[in-house]
């Protein structure tokens, strides 16, 4: 059985224009650093899901951003930076 991780879970509904809630954990902060990516939770408690969702939903993002957001993450976004970083680095 293969399991998805929250960053591809992310992609997944992003490219759709449907912004999330996360928690603070690993790299999720880097991936949620934008209000149009979604909201992250203060805690990790019931609570601070409905706290962060209430939050979301106040603000709610237009779809077309959270997609624009979600293409920085592309494959190619992906491989144009790892180029990038490999050519400063020889």
């Amino acid at each position: 059985m293969k399991i998805l991780t929250f960053s591809t879970l992310f992609y997944l509904h992003a490219a759709c224009g449907t912004p999330g809630v996360a928690s603070r954990i690993g790299g999720t902060p880097e991936i949620v650093s934008a209000p149009e990516a979604g909201v992250l939770m203060a805690e990790r408690t019931p609570e601070a899901v409905a706290e962060a969702v209430r939050r979301l939903f106040v603000r709610y993002p237009d779809r077309g951003a959270t997609r624009r957001y979600a293409e920085k993450f592309s494959w190619d976004e992906t491989t144009r930076g790892q180029l990038q970083l490999f050519e400063r680095l020889v």
